[in-house]
């Protein structure tokens, strides 16, 4: 079973299909606005359906249904992306952001009816659990993930070969760079820890390693994703808030000099 696509109604379907094959059948869920992943219950009365209604307030729930897609009840989370296992006695979810709780609903299966609040079962560093059939067990990620840059040549790269002399930066957060269009240098973008709050630094790398060529405070940047190359590869441009409104800069990596190329007021 699957949610079918938004309709300008907003009236939400699930579709019944075998596997292999297109849909045969579907549900209506009702007037919801936006229907997502679909829960078979075990025992096969219920489903559990997420839904997303936007409207003056943005409304992510959960709603159960009995399999003519009438109405049980509900439960309201916040919005935001989230892990859900579905069994007999519960259904589990998890926040897909730190600190990654996993939460217990208990669900009455005789009645359809989530039979309490939410639990709370244990803290994550990462996201990902699965529940036993009889809810005496989880399996949840745990630990660190680890990020690398390497600077490394197409045969190289083809042939998984990582010298640890290509590495160039490694860490526990994504690492977001760009290369140069002649490939000889890269721009970092790195989070740092000034004056007790979080800043961003662009720094100048060379593409064969070494110290770094460059590095430039960035604490007014607007958006990561602003950060480019310029096609000459002399300069980089980004997007900087300033008290009144927004400014696209562009900054020369040989003498350091930046430039306001546009301003846009606040309107």
């Amino acid at each position: 079973m699957f949610s079918l696509p938004k309709r300008p109604d907003s009236i939400a379907y699930v579709a019944v299909a075998p596997l292999g094959a297109d849909y045969r059948d579907s549900i209506q869920i009702g007037k919801v606005g936006i229907a997502g992943d679909v829960f078979i219950v075990p025992g096969g009365r219920w489903m559990i359906v997420e839904t997303t209604q936007r409207g003056a307030l943005l409304r992510h729930q959960y709603r159960a249904v009995d399999r003519l897609g009438r109405p049980r009840d509900s439960v309201e989370v916040p919005t935001g992306w989230w892990w859900e296992v579905s069994g007999p006695t519960a259904f589990w979810i998890q926040n897909w952001t730190r600190p990654f709780s996993i939460i217990r609903l208990p669900f009455d299966t005789a009645t359809g009816h989530f039979s309490g609040p939410g639990d709370t079962v244990l803290l994550s560093s990462t996201g990902g659990f699965d529940a036993s059939e009889d809810a005496g067990a989880l399996v949840y990620a745990d630990g660190t993930t680890a990020y690398g840059l390497w600077a490394l040549d197409l045969p190289d790269a083809f042939k998984g070969q990582f010298a640890s002399s290509r590495g160039l930066r490694s860490g526990t957060e994504p690492i977001k760079c760009q290369l140069s269009p002649d490939g000889s240098r890269l721009l970092l973008l790195e989070t740092v820890a000034r004056g007790g709050r979080e800043g961003r630094d662009v720094v100048l790398l060379p593409f064969q390693g070494g110290p770094p060529l460059a590095h430039w405070l960035m604490d007014s940047l607007l958006d990561e994703s602003s950060v480019h190359w310029m096609p000459d590869g002399l300069s980089f441009s980004y997007a900087a808030r300033t008290s009144g409104g927004v400014q696209l800069v562009t900054v020369d990596v040989r003498s350091g000099l930046r430039h306001v190329a546009a301003a846009i007021a606040d309107s």
